[in-house]
């Protein structure tokens, strides 16, 4: 009978109905920006060549005129691009805790049917 009783006692200290539950959440956020600015200036040259001719009414060349000139072209061009990172960690624990008011109270319990079993069955 005793051992019925300590087992059944056992039984009630571990069961989950007596544990009280506590949760604890952290939370933890970050955020990146980078921005990337880029310039670039483009240069090009180009060589232009005209040739003239000008010609009497008989056919024959009256004049030759050769011009050449330098044509400068210029580009810039400027990149902007930006990012953006956001992180977010979230950690969940749960953690389970017996109640000190039920382990007291079943100690309590169990010592008075310890008692009550002893002084019934041994005397």
């Amino acid at each position: 009978m005793r051992r019925l009783l300590l087992m059944g006692c056992l039984c009630l200290l571990s069961c989950s109905i007596f544990q009280r539950t506590a949760k604890t959440k952290a939370v933890e956020t970050g955020e990146l920006e980078k921005i990337v600015d880029s310039r670039s200036l483009i240069l090009k040259t180009a060589l232009r060549e005209t040739n003239t001719l000008t010609y009497n009414p008989d056919g024959s060349i009256l004049q030759f005129q050769q011009v050449q000139e330098e044509i400068a072209q210029s580009q810039a061009v400027q990149v902007l691009a930006q990012e953006k990172l956001r992180s977010k960690k979230e950690a969940v624990t749960k953690e389970g805790v017996p109640l000190k008011g039920w382990v007291w109270f079943c100690a309590f319990v169990s010592m008075l049917l310890a008692v009550v079993a002893y002084l019934k069955f041994i005397r």
